[in-house]
């Protein structure tokens, strides 16, 4: 639902900052890093915070709230009022609520779901969630030069409307698990004592957060990659951009379907190679009459690797794990793997401001070649089937 509208979003706000504002690698790098800087300061609070609550009822409210942010955005935009520190405000007051609303859906999807059917539900619904995006990202150039960045925002603001709509709708209304109030040390233990047992789930956020810190070095430079080194338009970016969510989609499509013809440690480790090899070599191509193909075919590509290694890293923890202790784990493991980012954000600035942006983003993609070897060679990478909690 808001998947339509936040793909756009997620188009406009960098563009609006490239084109409009000038932003170079630095400028870039400090707006990602607000953009994702909550995951940091706030990623093991979420889990405490979402105790002994109702997690539909959570997400209903905190969708409301994200609309509203989102739409005094585009207010702001309407009436002038534009800067990379006011955009990065903004992006790091939506990404907070994002945090906490990512944090219960990921709770929330177990409560309906068998565990033996979790990795199928995974992949029906992130093939939903990026069908969505697919439309968003070919929409927003269009929107974006036609009518200008604000209406593509109150796009995104009306679509979390309509997702607290759907949810008010559903009648499971699950609280999280540890309902009694303890105290936030506990909770913290908790999720990192039960990591720490199990070799597979100390892997898991040891390879997650090594490849989200050079992915979102590599996102920090992408957008200005395309726009100044290969010389892409607008539409022409929002469409390599939909050729990557059509990856995604794929990827959703084929995680269930890989997953039982091959061990699923392959599937991650593999799937990891080939998506950080093709952004590699994306990162390697030049302006010319074929690049706006040849930039999509990587991005597309590169897009359905890490989908369907994504998806199957999500259902090995949701399988794994007790509900009991679910939201505590995936608090822990949503720290590393999300803290990371505006890490990587700043590295990523800091190499091609240093340098250039080809070399930032190739300094970006080498590490997720790195980062996949290591999931190869690690107890994530030796998984055959998901393992069942005990």
């Amino acid at each position: 639902m808001p998947a339509f509208g936040s793909q756009m979003t997620s188009l406009v706000i960098p563009l609006l900052a490239i084109q409009t504002l000038g932003a170079g690698p630095q400028q870039m790098a400090v707006l990602q890093a607000a953009s994702t800087a909550p995951y940091l300061l706030f990623g093991l609070f979420a889990g405490h915070w979402l105790s002994g609550r109702s997690l539909r009822h959570v997400m209903i409210a905190l969708d409301l709230i994200r609309s509203l942010v989102v739409f005094s955005v585009a207010a702001a935009i309407f009436f002038g009022i534009k800067s990379i520190n006011f955009l990065a405000v903004t992006a790091a007051g939506a990404a907070t609520f994002s945090l906490i609303s990512d944090t219960a859906y990921y709770s929330f999807v177990p409560t309906l779901v068998r565990r033996g059917e979790m990795l199928r539900a995974n992949s029906r619904l992130e093939t939903g969630r990026q069908t969505a995006s697919i439309s968003g990202a070919a929409m927003a150039g269009f929107v974006l030069q036609t009518f200008g960045p604000p209406l593509a925002l109150c796009i995104d603001s009306a679509t979390y409307l309509l997702s607290a709509v759907s949810l008010s709708h559903m009648p499971a209304d699950e609280m999280a698990p540890d309902q009694e109030r303890v105290r936030l040390e506990h909770t913290f233990a908790q999720g990192i004592s039960y990591v720490l047992r199990d070799r597979l789930l100390v892997s898991l956020p040891i390879l997650g957060g090594a490849w989200n810190f050079f992915w979102n070095a590599y996102t920090t430079l992408y957008f200005l990659f395309l726009s100044r080194v290969l010389m892409l338009s607008t539409t022409y970016i929002s469409l390599v951009i939909a050729a990557q969510s059509c990856g995604l989609v794929a990827g959703a499509w084929v995680a269930p379907r890989l997953a039982r013809r091959v061990k699923i440690g392959w599937c991650i480790g593999y799937g990891s190679l080939l998506s950080g090899g093709a952004s590699l070599i994306a990162g390697l191509l030049s302006p010319g009459p074929f690049i706006f193909p040849l930039v999509s075919i990587y991005a597309c590509f590169s897009a359905v690797a890490s989908s369907q290694s994504g998806i199957a890293q999500l259902s090995i923890r949701q399988s794994a794990v007790p509900q009991s202790v679910l939201t505590s784990v995936n608090t822990t493991v949503r720290f590393v793997f999300w803290g990371m980012l505006p890490l990587g954000a700043l590295a990523g600035g800091a190499v091609a401001s240093h340098t250039d942006l080809r070399h930032g983003v190739v300094f970006a993609s080498t590490g997720l070649v790195l980062a996949a070897a290591f999931g190869l060679v690690s107890p994530v990478g030796r998984l055959k089937d998901l393992p069942q909690d005990t």
